[in-house]
């Protein structure tokens, strides 16, 4: 805690934007979210990341979870070093606050997209836990709202950046299984035109060894046909040859 050991912490590990310009210390960016003003400080916050932060944690993942927690944190320091470039003061803080209002703006957007309510936590306790804790900024003072401000709007993009992304892998993921599925109709379509073709082709043969067997049977007749005619014919010049023979006698 600072307030033990100010000369060692806080001077050397607070952020602030003045400071990490004339002295490059930029580790200040993630040095001064460990550490915190006193007891009070880093007990509220720790009472928030637990009712909060577990769940959180839990939904998102541990690596989520901890890009989100940073860059929150990193964000809100961000802002702060905005403010004191506007206004040109030099602001010396300290704590995680940015990185808890990072955490209550992604459990806001999850209650959001959850229909109102998520973890048995509803959208107007969420709303006016946020509210409240603004407002507790802006009343105290020693109070960096423009980190809980940046946090806030950090967390908050991050998490619906990572519901649209969650929402588009499970948009893809269900197109590649509505085409898989597509593609199985397709096969199988394919497959039963398939064995109709196959029952086509074996009709088509059955057929034509059929006309063949008909053909052979024409042939035959007319070939007995034939024979028949020419025994015929035969039979008639012998009656005639024979009738000849007759009138001469």
């Amino acid at each position: 805690l600072c307030a033990f050991m100010p000369e060692l912490l806080y001077n050397k590990g607070a952020f602030s934007f003045k400071l990490i310009q004339d002295t490059n210390e930029y580790y200040r960016f993630i040095t001064s979210v460990f550490l915190h003003a006193d007891t009070d400080h880093l007990l509220s916050n720790m009472l928030v990341l637990f009712f909060l932060g577990n769940s959180l944690e839990s939904n998102l993942g541990h690596l989520r979870y901890v890009i989100l927690y940073f860059l929150s944190a990193i964000g809100g320091n961000i802002l702060s070093s905005i403010y004191e470039i506007n206004f040109g003061s030099m602001i010396m803080s300290v704590g995680a606050s940015g990185a808890i209002f990072g955490v209550m703006a992604a459990v806001f957007v999850l209650i959001i997209v959850r229909g109102g309510r998520w973890n048995s936590i509803s959208f107007s306790r969420m709303l006016l836990m946020i509210i409240y804790s603004l407002y507790s900024g802006f009343i105290s003072e020693n109070v960096n709202n423009a980190g809980h401000i940046g946090g806030f709007i950090v967390g908050l993009v991050i998490m619906i950046l990572y519901y649209l992304i969650e929402k588009l892998a499970e948009y893809d993921t269900n197109l590649l299984e509505k085409i898989q599925n597509e593609k199985q109709e397709l096969e199988n379509e394919k497959k039963v035109l398939d064995e109709q073709k196959a029952e086509v082709e074996s009709t088509k043969k059955t057929i034509v060894a059929k006309k063949n067997a008909v053909d052979v049977v024409v042939k035959e007749k007319n070939r007995l046909v034939t024979s028949l005619s020419a025994e015929e014919k035969e039979l008639q010049q012998q009656i005639e040859n024979g009738l000849s023979e007759e009138e001469i006698r």
